[in-house]
């Protein structure tokens, strides 16, 4: 691989990207993926299985490739590199040379074959939401997800899909929080529920945040939901288990 981008647009993406990264024994999961997409832009992604994070970026491409570099160093030292072109090449021993200005590091990494491919859902639900809107409604539910892991399942925001409506629903047994907001693109019919953890919520309200006012694409399979915001795309597995009853407690109608 060998390509050129601008430094303070990379270092944006990795400020993006790791933040999938925990703490796990699989060096892999420690690195960040690198990886080109056609003649133009350059593809992050970090996961650490139960969230993953990509995010795409400009880039000159005059050689393409993937390599998996360590998160945590290579965005300490894109951090410190001077305003301008960044240049990356890596070679055959899976490592990366970083060149920008007088600047010049070496980093080893691992093969990008060793890391967990990207989840593609081909089917479930999809729907578009407003930015703003999907912002306010998560503000709306989640101070009101637990974070008490014994009862995993309130440690996430039910998300209840039918017709023109999306709505978010979240208690930690003492509080109950419901919001409702418009949607479009969703099927019509039985209402569709999903419980999306309450990481990747605060995660989303964050890539929200970066990507400007760009409607939010929503889309949910068996167990795991995917939101695409501008250029980033963030990946949660779903909660498992029956959320509860929110309509005995809060009668809606």
């Amino acid at each position: 691989m060998n390509i050129s981008l601008d430094r303070r647009a990379l270092h944006a993406g990795l400020q993006a990207v790791t933040r999938a990264v925990g703490k796990s024994s699989l060096p892999i999961l420690s690195n960040v993926l690198l990886e080109t997409n056609g003649d133009c832009s350059l593809l992050l992604r970090a996961t650490d299985y139960e969230l993953a994070i990509e995010c795409e970026v400009n880039a000159s491409v005059r050689v393409p490739g993937c390599i998996t570099l360590p998160s945590k160093v290579l965005a300490e030292i894109v951090a410190t590199l001077d305003e301008g072109q960044v240049s990356i090449e890596t070679d055959d021993q899976h490592a990366g040379s970083i060149a920008c200005g007088r600047s010049r590091t070496r980093i080893h990494g691992l093969p990008a074959e060793e890391f967990p491919p990207a989840t593609v859902i081909s089917d479930g639900l999809t729907f578009t939401v407003e930015e703003g809107r999907l912002r306010s409604l998560i503000e709306c539910v989640i101070g009101a997800i637990a974070k008490d892991e014994t009862r995993p399942i309130v440690t996430g925001a039910l998300f209840e899909a039918g017709g023109s409506t999306l709505r978010l629903v979240s208690t930690d047994t003492y509080r109950m929080c419901v919001a409702n907001g418009p949607i479009t693109g969703a099927a019509l019919g039985e209402d569709k529920q999903f419980v999306v953890p309450g990481r990747a919520l605060r995660e989303l309200l964050q890539l929200t945040e970066e990507n400007g006012a760009a409607p939010v694409a929503c889309h949910f399979g068996e167990n795991q939901a995917q939101f695409t915001v501008g250029a980033s795309t963030l990946t949660a597995r779903l909660l498992e288990g029956k959320f509860p009853n929110y309509g005995r407690m809060l009668p809606l109608n």
